[in-house]
This record gives structure tokens, sequence and C-alpha cells, in this order.
């Protein structure tokens, strides 16, 4: 039973990471990141929501734009994957507790901040101190 408990973990982490690689892409540049679909930076083709699996769309897609052809850039499925992974660590750590929601709040914020540095190389106060 544990083990289903710490793959739904990593598999909430997955998700997550990928919100988190819109929002440490979009806050710093100051577009809206919850109403607007995701769509490919080249060709800007709205995206399928087969195509945002986390790390299952970029392995099928061969790393590239189904419109365009285009790379995607690998940081994607990278960032997902260590959010599922940490995800799936922080539960094993801490099981069911507070420090367990905290650490999956480092985690996120850690996650956005990193996205955002790698992508721009500036790390946005509005994360940091959730303010608009």
């Amino acid at each position: 039973m544990n083990e289903i408990i710490v793959l739904v973990f990593f598999i909430f982490g997955l998700l997550f990471g990928s919100f988190f690689n819109v929002v440490g892409i979009r806050v710093p540049i100051k577009e809206p990141f919850i109403q607007e679909r995701s769509k490919c930076p080249v060709c800007k083709h709205t995206l399928h929501w087969l195509q945002l699996i986390p790390v299952v769309s970029f392995i099928f897609q061969k790393g590239k734009c189904r419109y365009c052809s285009q790379k995607i850039s690998p940081i994607y499925p990278i960032m997902e994957s260590i959010t599922g992974i940490l995800f799936a660590m922080s539960y094993v750590k801490f099981g069911w507790n507070i420090e367990l929601l905290i650490a999956l709040v480092f985690i996120s914020m850690l996650m956005i901040v990193t996205v955002s540095d790698i992508r721009y190389m500036i790390i946005p106060n509005r994360i940091l101190l959730f303010y608009e």
C-alpha cells in the first residue's frame, strides 16, 4: 500500500511540475498562466490536452512540436521528473504530517524559481513574496 502512495505522490509531482514549468516561464514576463492554454513557443499553436501529459508526451513526440517540428526544450520533462521524484521522496521522508506539507510548498517554490532562473536568469519576487 505504501508503494502506491509513493507512486501517487510521484504522479502528482509530474503534474504539478508541468504547471510549475508554465508558471516559471510566464511569471517573469508577466504573461497570464491560468487563463491561457499552453502553446508551442515557436509556432504558437495551442496544444491539445494529449500533448500536455508530463514526460510521456515529450517522449511520444520525440522532443519535437507536432505542428512545426521544432525541438522542445528538454527542461520541461527534466523539471517534471525532478518534481515527481522530490514529491515522492518527501512522502517517504516525512509521511503524513505538517512537515510533508512544508516540504511540498518549498519544493514547489524551488521548482518555479529554478525554471525561471534557467530560462531568464532572474528570480521573480512575485514567486517568493506572494504579491502581485
